[in-house]
């Protein structure tokens, strides 16, 4: 409570004591008491606990208004990232389906390979991409199974899928993680979708790096009641203007746009954190790399 309700309260508390000694002692009766003195003590008693409660009470008004404040303020921000998904998601259909309609209209004078091959893949395109928002959809509405999640065996079965790809075959991969002596702590998530997202970050850390000499590092460290984990590329990097952005759906930094995507990865990732209770960061500089640390809960449940 604001210092200026405890002032009201303490003004209205002295006014109330004012008026009981107004009856207690008469003008005309110096000291005679109409009404015993240990009535009148319990009496402003009363009115005193009365106060406290009622302030009590206008503080939790208070904490309870701005909680409310906040999720009204969390939502407006849902709503319209929403609507600026759907905005955006639409221009990028648009765009693909038009891509597609003029290459098959061109097709019209003749078989041409190169019409084909942009046709291919701009389906290829059109299809991730509706893949992704459907997964985006679930993920939204879906119920999460929680369970207790090792994250060296997801680190590994990701790199499994990574280096059987040939767009990986020249990188160099290495797995920083704790000792035998002192394991990773299992972390409150989902196979599935810890799966998916360590997937796409390192999908990302391939994107933006150098085929010959790109390095890609994934780590993992106990902090406390967090589990950290993290995908470091010695890359391209991103602009610091760019940073804040990269995170929202769609979005394509200025060193990006050159580069085969749907600007949907570091979104899901972000969703997917976000939904398991997790939080995630990026750091970055350009011309020296890019790290993303996300911070999981530590499950309270050892995993057999």
């Amino acid at each position: 409570m604001k210092r200026k309700g405890w002032w009201v309260l303490s003004l209205a508390y002295l006014v109330l004591v004012v008026i009981v000694a107004t009856f207690v002692w008469p003008q005309n009766q110096t000291l005679a008491l109409v009404l015993p003195v240990s009535d009148a003590i319990l009496f402003v008693g009363a009115i005193g606990c009365g106060l406290a409660a009622a302030g009590i009470a206008l503080w939790r008004l208070r904490k309870e208004r701005q909680r409310l404040f906040a999720e009204t303020h969390q939502l407006e921000r849902v709503i319209q990232e929403q609507q600026e998904f759907r905005r955006t998601l639409n221009h990028e259909l648009r765009n693909l389906i038009t891509a597609i309609s003029t290459g098959l209209e061109h097709l019209n004078d003749g078989c041409d390979a190169r019409t084909l091959t942009r046709c291919k893949t701009d389906m290829e395109r059109l299809s991730k991409l509706l893949e992704t928002v459907n997964a985006l959809g679930r993920l939204e509405t879906d119920p999460i199974e929680f369970t207790s999640v090792n994250l060296d065996e997801i680190i590994q079965q990701v790199l499994d899928v990574v280096t059987a790809t040939p767009a990986a075959s020249d990188r160099r991969f290495e797995v920083d993680l704790p000792p035998g002596p002192f394991p990773l702590p299992a972390v409150r998530g989902n196979e599935d979708l810890l799966f998916i997202a360590l997937l796409n970050l390192l999908d990302n850390a391939i994107k933006f790096t150098d085929k010959e000499k790109g390095k890609i590092t994934i780590r993992a460290f106990d902090d406390g009641s967090t589990v950290v984990l993290e995908v470091c590329d010695n890359g391209i990097g991103i602009r610091e203007e760019d940073i804040p952005n990269v995170m929202k759906p769609f979005f394509r930094g200025q060193d990006a746009r050159d580069r085969v995507g749907s600007g949907l990865g570091l979104y899901q990732v972000r969703k997917i954190v976000e939904r398991l209770g997790g939080k995630i960061s990026i750091r970055s500089k350009v011309g020296e790399g890019t790290v993303v640390p996300i911070r999981l809960p530590v499950s309270n449940v050892t995993k057999s």
